[in-house]
């Protein structure tokens, strides 16, 4: 199974500035996971995103002290 989000994972704030202008977009990223729950730094790849904004508000989530996600499991 992938990793998942544990109940701890902060989710990106929306950036007010976009927020303000009416701006919508989306972000699609793919990270790994190590398996203590957290994002390996060199593996951030973001595989679509609208604006720079929403590529910070990503980073700052999934680099936030308190994100944690449940690591993948393989083969049991």
């Amino acid at each position: 199974a992938p990793a998942r989000p544990t109940r701890d994972v902060r989710f990106p704030r929306y950036p007010a500035a976009l927020r303000a202008r009416g701006v919508e977009g989306d972000a699609l990223v793919r990270v790994t996971v190590d398996a203590s729950g957290r994002v390996v730094p060199s593996s951030v790849e973001f595989v679509a995103c609208d604006d720079a904004e929403f590529a910070r508000a990503v980073s700052d989530a999934l680099f936030d002290p308190a994100t944690r996600f449940a690591p993948a499991v393989l083969r049991g």
